[in-house]
Protein backbone atom coordinates (compact mmCIF):
# COMPACT_ATOMS: atom_id res chain seq x y z
CA UNK A 1 0.00 0.00 0.00
CA UNK A 2 3.19 2.51 0.80
CA UNK A 3 5.75 2.57 -1.25
CA UNK A 4 9.43 3.45 0.60
CA UNK A 5 11.74 5.61 -1.21
CA UNK A 6 15.66 4.76 -0.97
CA UNK A 7 16.82 4.98 2.54
CA UNK A 8 19.02 8.05 3.04
CA UNK A 9 21.16 6.94 6.13
CA UNK A 10 23.11 9.45 8.30
CA UNK A 11 24.45 10.19 11.93
CA UNK A 12 26.36 12.70 13.13
CA UNK A 13 28.67 12.52 15.64
CA UNK A 14 26.92 13.06 19.31
CA UNK A 15 29.54 14.24 21.56
CA UNK A 16 28.76 14.12 25.69
CA UNK A 17 28.81 17.13 27.77
CA UNK A 18 26.87 19.66 29.67
CA UNK A 19 28.13 23.04 27.49
CA UNK A 20 25.70 24.71 25.32
CA UNK A 21 24.85 22.04 21.85
CA UNK A 22 27.01 18.70 23.04
CA UNK A 23 23.92 16.37 24.00
CA UNK A 24 24.04 13.29 26.16
CA UNK A 25 21.44 10.70 25.50
CA UNK A 26 19.28 12.03 23.06
CA UNK A 27 17.14 9.30 21.79
CA UNK A 28 14.80 10.60 19.16
CA UNK A 29 14.91 13.12 16.23
CA UNK A 30 14.79 17.12 16.78
CA UNK A 31 11.24 18.49 17.05
CA UNK A 32 10.34 21.49 14.94
CA UNK A 33 6.84 23.39 14.75
CA UNK A 34 5.39 23.84 11.58
CA UNK A 35 4.58 26.61 9.49
CA UNK A 36 7.07 29.67 8.91
CA UNK A 37 9.28 28.98 12.23
CA UNK A 38 12.45 26.72 11.41
CA UNK A 39 14.05 26.77 14.77
CA UNK A 40 14.10 22.64 15.96
CA UNK A 41 14.05 21.63 20.38
CA UNK A 42 16.14 18.84 20.87
CA UNK A 43 15.58 17.36 24.12
CA UNK A 44 18.96 16.84 26.03
CA UNK A 45 18.18 13.96 28.39
CA UNK A 46 21.36 13.36 30.19
CA UNK A 47 21.59 17.08 31.12
CA UNK A 48 18.11 17.49 31.89
CA UNK A 49 17.17 20.88 29.31
CA UNK A 50 15.48 21.32 25.83
CA UNK A 51 18.00 23.07 23.41
CA UNK A 52 16.84 25.82 20.90
CA UNK A 53 18.60 25.34 17.31
CA UNK A 54 18.26 27.80 14.66
CA UNK A 55 18.18 25.66 11.25
CA UNK A 56 22.46 25.91 11.12
CA UNK A 57 22.18 24.00 14.35
CA UNK A 58 23.49 27.57 16.19
CA UNK A 59 21.96 27.30 19.76
CA UNK A 60 19.24 30.52 19.99
CA UNK A 61 18.72 29.75 24.18
CA UNK A 62 18.32 26.61 26.60
CA UNK A 63 15.48 25.55 29.08
CA UNK A 64 16.33 23.77 32.11
CA UNK A 65 13.65 21.06 32.85
CA UNK A 66 12.79 20.27 35.87
CA UNK A 67 9.17 20.81 37.69
CA UNK A 68 10.14 22.75 40.77
CA UNK A 69 11.22 19.24 42.64
CA UNK A 70 14.79 18.69 40.94
CA UNK A 71 16.11 17.57 37.78
CA UNK A 72 14.15 15.73 34.92
CA UNK A 73 15.43 13.37 32.31
CA UNK A 74 13.58 14.97 29.21
CA UNK A 75 12.82 12.40 26.35
CA UNK A 76 9.97 13.88 24.20
CA UNK A 77 9.75 17.28 23.35
CA UNK A 78 7.18 19.21 20.91
CA UNK A 79 6.24 22.62 20.14
CA UNK A 80 2.62 24.32 19.20
CA UNK A 81 2.66 26.24 15.83
CA UNK A 82 4.11 29.31 16.62
CA UNK A 83 7.20 27.60 18.72
CA UNK A 84 6.08 30.11 21.58
CA UNK A 85 4.80 26.59 23.92
CA UNK A 86 6.66 23.31 24.70
CA UNK A 87 5.40 20.24 25.58
CA UNK A 88 7.96 17.76 27.09
CA UNK A 89 8.13 14.22 28.84
CA UNK A 90 9.88 13.12 31.84
CA UNK A 91 10.81 9.79 32.03
CA UNK A 92 12.64 10.38 35.50
CA UNK A 93 9.19 12.01 36.83
CA UNK A 94 6.94 10.16 34.87
CA UNK A 95 4.47 12.86 33.87
CA UNK A 96 4.22 15.64 30.97
CA UNK A 97 5.75 19.41 31.29
CA UNK A 98 4.61 22.38 29.76
CA UNK A 99 7.09 25.43 29.53
CA UNK A 100 7.27 28.73 27.63
CA UNK A 101 10.98 29.86 26.04
CA UNK A 102 11.83 31.53 28.72
CA UNK A 103 11.91 28.54 30.51
CA UNK A 104 8.84 29.32 32.75
CA UNK A 105 7.01 26.11 34.07
CA UNK A 106 3.34 26.60 32.31
CA UNK A 107 1.57 23.29 33.72
CA UNK A 108 2.17 19.89 34.08
CA UNK A 109 0.75 16.66 34.76
CA UNK A 110 0.84 12.73 35.07
CA UNK A 111 2.50 10.51 37.78
CA UNK A 112 3.88 6.85 37.97
CA UNK A 113 1.27 4.19 37.73
CA UNK A 114 -0.66 2.75 35.26
CA UNK A 115 -4.11 4.10 35.35
CA UNK A 116 -5.38 6.81 32.76
CA UNK A 117 -3.23 9.98 32.68
CA UNK A 118 -0.32 8.21 34.46
CA UNK A 119 2.88 7.19 32.70
CA UNK A 120 5.70 4.87 33.27
CA UNK A 121 8.81 5.85 31.10
CA UNK A 122 6.51 8.31 28.44
CA UNK A 123 8.93 8.95 25.41
CA UNK A 124 7.82 10.84 21.98
CA UNK A 125 5.42 13.52 21.53
CA UNK A 126 3.46 14.87 18.97
CA UNK A 127 0.95 17.66 18.26
CA UNK A 128 -2.08 17.45 15.82
CA UNK A 129 -5.51 18.97 15.79
CA UNK A 130 -5.37 20.66 19.56
CA UNK A 131 -4.27 17.10 20.94
CA UNK A 132 -1.58 15.91 22.38
CA UNK A 133 0.05 12.27 21.64
CA UNK A 134 2.16 10.66 24.09
CA UNK A 135 4.18 7.48 24.33
CA UNK A 136 3.83 5.77 27.16
CA UNK A 137 7.22 3.06 27.30
CA UNK A 138 6.25 0.53 29.72
CA UNK A 139 2.65 0.68 29.94
CA UNK A 140 2.81 -0.07 26.17
CA UNK A 141 0.34 2.21 24.91
CA UNK A 142 -0.10 5.95 23.32
CA UNK A 143 -2.06 8.38 25.69
CA UNK A 144 -4.02 11.38 24.02
CA UNK A 145 -4.79 14.35 25.54
CA UNK A 146 -6.07 17.65 25.54
CA UNK A 147 -3.68 20.68 25.27
CA UNK A 148 -4.21 21.21 29.14
CA UNK A 149 -3.80 17.15 30.17
CA UNK A 150 -7.54 16.27 29.97
CA UNK A 151 -7.26 12.44 28.87
CA UNK A 152 -9.17 11.63 25.60
CA UNK A 153 -8.38 8.05 24.51
CA UNK A 154 -5.79 5.58 24.35
CA UNK A 155 -3.98 3.47 21.58
CA UNK A 156 -2.67 -0.15 21.60
CA UNK A 157 -2.16 -2.71 24.17
CA UNK A 158 0.81 -4.85 25.80
CA UNK A 159 1.54 -7.20 23.32
CA UNK A 160 3.48 -8.61 20.49
CA UNK A 161 0.76 -9.37 17.72
CA UNK A 162 0.04 -6.93 15.05
CA UNK A 163 -1.96 -3.86 16.82
CA UNK A 164 -0.31 -4.74 20.08
CA UNK A 165 2.78 -2.52 21.26
CA UNK A 166 5.56 -3.71 23.60
CA UNK A 167 7.91 -1.21 23.53
CA UNK A 168 6.47 2.18 21.75
CA UNK A 169 9.79 4.55 21.35
CA UNK A 170 8.61 7.06 18.38
CA UNK A 171 5.22 9.02 16.94
CA UNK A 172 4.45 10.63 13.99
CA UNK A 173 0.81 11.97 12.38
CA UNK A 174 0.08 11.98 8.90
CA UNK A 175 -2.00 14.16 6.63
CA UNK A 176 -4.96 11.96 7.06
CA UNK A 177 -4.07 12.11 11.11
CA UNK A 178 -3.15 8.23 10.77
CA UNK A 179 -0.61 7.50 13.81
CA UNK A 180 2.19 5.98 13.17
CA UNK A 181 3.97 4.43 15.98
CA UNK A 182 7.19 2.59 16.05
CA UNK A 183 8.51 -0.61 18.56
CA UNK A 184 12.10 -0.92 19.59
CA UNK A 185 11.13 -4.53 20.00
CA UNK A 186 9.24 -5.89 17.51
CA UNK A 187 11.45 -3.48 15.01
CA UNK A 188 8.86 -2.36 13.09
CA UNK A 189 6.22 0.82 12.33
CA UNK A 190 2.53 0.15 13.16
CA UNK A 191 -0.26 2.65 11.38
CA UNK A 192 -3.28 3.14 13.57
CA UNK A 193 -6.49 5.27 11.86
CA UNK A 194 -8.13 8.34 12.73
CA UNK A 195 -10.48 5.83 14.56
CA UNK A 196 -7.71 5.11 16.51
CA UNK A 197 -7.69 0.99 15.15
CA UNK A 198 -5.03 -0.67 13.47
CA UNK A 199 -4.58 0.51 9.65
CA UNK A 200 -1.47 -1.71 8.61
CA UNK A 201 1.62 -2.41 9.69
CA UNK A 202 4.36 -0.15 7.57
CA UNK A 203 5.56 -2.00 4.91
CA UNK A 204 5.80 -2.66 0.68
CA UNK A 205 4.11 -4.66 -1.37
CA UNK A 206 3.01 -6.71 1.18
CA UNK A 207 6.09 -7.12 2.96
CA UNK A 208 6.41 -5.80 6.50
CA UNK A 209 9.73 -3.35 6.95
CA UNK A 210 11.96 -4.45 9.86
CA UNK A 211 13.88 -1.60 11.57
CA UNK A 212 16.67 -1.87 13.83
CA UNK A 213 15.58 -0.91 17.50
CA UNK A 214 13.45 2.30 15.60
CA UNK A 215 13.40 4.95 17.88
CA UNK A 216 12.31 9.04 17.26
CA UNK A 217 9.86 10.04 14.20
CA UNK A 218 8.94 12.66 12.36
CA UNK A 219 6.94 13.08 9.23
CA UNK A 220 7.33 15.98 6.97
CA UNK A 221 3.90 17.23 5.73
CA UNK A 222 5.04 19.36 2.52
CA UNK A 223 7.17 16.21 1.12
CA UNK A 224 5.02 13.45 2.65
CA UNK A 225 8.47 11.91 4.08
CA UNK A 226 8.52 9.76 7.20
CA UNK A 227 11.84 9.84 8.99
CA UNK A 228 12.98 6.89 11.56
CA UNK A 229 15.31 6.72 13.74
CA UNK A 230 17.31 3.16 13.75
CA UNK A 231 18.99 3.12 16.94
CA UNK A 232 20.84 -0.06 16.09
CA UNK A 233 22.42 0.85 12.95
CA UNK A 234 23.20 4.84 13.88
CA UNK A 235 20.98 5.67 11.23
CA UNK A 236 17.94 7.98 10.29
CA UNK A 237 16.13 6.16 7.22
CA UNK A 238 13.75 8.83 4.99
CA UNK A 239 10.65 7.01 3.40
CA UNK A 240 8.59 8.18 0.41
CA UNK A 241 5.01 7.72 1.62
CA UNK A 242 2.10 7.82 -0.59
Amino acid sequence: MWSMAAIIAWWPSTPTGSSCLPLAARMGAPAAPRGSFAIRFVADKGNGRVQVLDPSGKVLTVIPVHDGKGASRPVGVVSNDKGEIIYVSSNLNHNIMVFNLQGELLHEWGREGVANGQFRFPASLALKNNLLYAVDGLNSRIQIFSFTGDYRFRVGEWGVLQGQLFRPKGIALDKQNRIYVSDGYMDVVQVYGSDYRLSHVFGNQGRIHRFQAPGGMAIDLETNRLFVVEMLANRVSVFQLR
